[in-house]
């Protein structure tokens, strides 16, 4: 393990955050989002959370906290500031009510053990504390986000490691320690939200070290949001529940009772591995509008040129259901142009995962909104899997199971 070479670009960059007027010892001072202030903070939000908005902004002051916040910058060599959120849904347990002598600031007698031990953390994308840790969502589906001047200095980087025991940051050479610690808690970032860097995390160990600038409070897209947004895109679909196992149609026939030599339609499954270049190529779909209807999409193959991702009625027989009343088949038709019938059972309704928006449900809108799900079914061997609808009122396994990520393709 060794120092960290690249921070966040979060560096501090805003013109004035003297957070003070002469005059003053306590201030608290809503910021418009549409000022030149709160532009740099929606844009900070939006690199990992595309189409969030700003519901409201603050400004907080305390001469006491920032006279004791500068004089532990004045003794770094390097403070290396950095604007960094945290996550709370009690902010007056940090920032009082801006107009109080008795703000603390980030008291570490509040602070609980976390993965880095006893301290204050900080996270470089606003996607951590809303999507990963701690999540905790207001009464109205916003999230309250703290912005805060973090001193940096010299980082001891953990990379995915962990270390519940800290209470200092490590030795940067005997007698000397490092100023904070940066880790990704074991790649948590990928596993909880669409990428590595979403998990990055620092801590410090001094109270005085981090300084509460703002308080903002965080809208989610809706999924109308998410699928205007989509539109056009090409994207692939991971399961979330099988760790971003790919949906994607192989050069593979489905033979039916209709079409013993398969040409009208092809198999839809997902990849149990990591996913060669063909795979990848086969695994892209291009989004497409439904007229009239802001929450739903049809997906087309790119690889495949544009053949249709959609649900015949044609049921799953499995062991455990030999009818097949519990499962449809869910396939890409080969024939093309698409007619109506399978234009209807190509649509699919976008539904967000607890307003996670970088997570979705697809609903057949043909079969009365039946969820599209991975289920623990294999294909013919160990290496793919099925991707069916369930007919049925599902309980929390398939909420699991119907889960996908949609990551563009750039």
């Amino acid at each position: 393990m060794q120092d960290a070479g690249v921070l966040p670009d979060n560096t501090f960059g805003l013109d004035d955050l003297s957070p003070l007027p002469p005059d003053l010892d306590f201030v608290a001072q809503g910021v418009p989002p549409a000022s030149k202030t709160g532009e740099f903070l929606t844009a900070l939000v939006q690199k990992s959370l595309p189409g969030a908005t700003l519901e409201s902004i603050w400004r907080f002051g305390n001469r006491r906290l920032w006279s004791e916040f500068m004089m532990c910058k004045s003794t770094m060599p390097d403070a290396n500031p950095q604007l960094l959120f945290h996550g709370t849904k009690e902010p007056n347990l940090i920032l009082g009510s801006g107009l109080e002598a008795n703000c603390d600031g980030f008291d570490f007698r509040r602070s609980q053990e976390g993965q880095y031990g006893i301290g204050a953390y900080f996270a470089a994308c606003a996607a951590y504390p809303v999507r990963i840790h701690p999540r905790r969502e207001n009464a109205d589906g916003t999230f309250s986000l703290i912005v805060a001047e973090v001193l940096l200095g010299s980082v001891k980087d953990l990379g995915p490691n962990t270390d519940t025991s800290l209470r200092l940051p490590p030795e940067r050479r005997p007698g000397l320690l490092h100023d904070s610690v940066r880790g990704t808690e074991k790649g948590i970032g990928h596993r909880r939200s669409t990428a590595d860097e979403h998990g990055e995390q620092f801590v410090v160990y001094k109270n005085n070290q981090a300084y509460p600038h703002f308080l903002i409070v965080v809208k989610l897209p809706s999924a109308k949001d998410l699928v205007g947004r989509m539109i056009g895109a090409v994207i692939r679909l991971r399961s979330v529940h099988f760790k971003g196992e790919l949906v994607y149609p192989p050069d593979h026939k489905f033979e039916h009772s209709d079409d013993r030599d398969g040409n009208k339609r092809r198999q839809l499954l997902v990849l149990k591995r990591k996913p060669g270049v063909d795979t990848l190529s086969n695994a892209r779909f291009k989004v497409e509008r439904v007229d009239s209807e802001p929450e739903q999409i049809r997906l087309r193959s790119v690889h495949w040129d544009g053949e249709l991702m959609y649900v015949p009625a044609i049921d799953f027989p499995h062991s455990d259901d030999a009818t097949g009343e519990h499962r449809r088949q869910v396939l890409v038709s080969k024939v093309l142009p698409a007619n109506a019938d399978t234009l209807s059972k190509a649509r699919f309704k976008v539904e967000l995962v607890d307003g996670d928006f970088e997570q979705i449900r697809l609903r057949s809108v043909h079969f009365n909104d039946q969820f599209v799900y991975t289920p623990d079914i294999n294909f013919d061997d160990e290496k793919r899997r099925q991707l069916l609808v369930y007919k049925k009122a599902g309980g929390e396994d398939l909420k699991k199971k119907s889960k996908f990520f949609p990551t563009p393709v750039l």
